[in-house]
């Protein structure tokens, strides 16, 4: 009996000391904890927290930022640069010397590939980088792709697929080419499968009504397109892939 007394006498000694501490110690102010409590005391309801910023998981969600996505792409391509005049295209080299390397990604010091081009100037380039050494451009509703990247063996025998939209399409071995007119714009794509191992893409599209001054851009563009790079220009080429000079700002 005597040693049930001493154990309850010691339970409310150190239940008792608990508070005491308790009570002693100055919680930080502003805390969530505390905060909470003071509007709880205050008889008001508790703030939900703020919702946090999170990816588009369902289709609608994934199908409005795609809309979303395309329609910031389009107003970007359409916006016409000041000054700028159809008859009056001048151009500008562009050089990449790199490319997708393999699952892993680029790699710095893999100097295999790469490719260059003469390029209008009053195209803007995009600020975001693209797999391997991909690019857009785009101003005045002229928009403009360029891209290397690796493929492996065996090769997909969809390589170089055929768009919905394509009037003319040649396709060799190791190249092809392609162009056509969908609705009130025209496009023209090349790919080569070069012997460095890597897929070569250019392709630009334009308004259907500015054919006549978009045919010796295409031309310019089709015959300064080379790859993969030699030896010779790589030692002479400088690398303006991540000149922002004419970037979009």
């Amino acid at each position: 009996m005597k040693q049930r007394a001493l154990l309850i006498m010691l339970a409310w000694s150190m239940l008792l000391g608990c508070r005491r501490t308790s009570s002693s110690e100055t919680p930080d102010a502003g805390t969530p904890r505390e905060a909470v409590r003071d509007v709880v005391d205050a008889g008001l309801p508790v703030p939900a927290p703020a919702p946090s910023a999170k990816r588009p998981q369902t289709r609608e969600e994934i199908l409005a930022a795609n809309a979303a996505a395309e329609k910031a792409r389009q107003e970007w391509i359409n916006e016409i640069p000041a000054g700028f005049d159809w008859k009056n295209i001048s151009f500008a080299p562009y050089v990449s010397k790199r490319c997708g390397s393999g699952p892993a990604g680029y790699d710095p010091k893999d100097d295999r590939c790469g490719f260059g081009l003469d390029i209008p100037t009053f195209l803007r380039k995009s600020r975001e980088q693209g797999e391997g050494g991909s690019r857009d451009f785009g101003a005045a509703g002229v928009a403009l792709f360029v891209s290397a990247s690796p493929y492996f063996e065996p090769i997909d025998k969809d390589w170089c697929f055929k768009a919905r939209s394509a009037t003319i399409y040649k396709r060799y071995d190791t190249w092809c080419w392609q162009s056509g007119r969908d609705k009130d714009s025209i496009f023209w794509r090349k790919d080569k499968l070069g012997a460095d191992g890597n897929h070569y893409i250019v392709q630009i599209e334009y308004p259907a009504a500015h054919k006549t001054d978009m045919d010796p851009v295409v031309t310019r563009i089709s015959a300064t397109w080379h790859q993969p790079l030699t030896d010779a220009d790589k030692a002479t080429l400088v690398d303006n892939y991540d000149d922002v000079a004419n970037s979009d700002k």
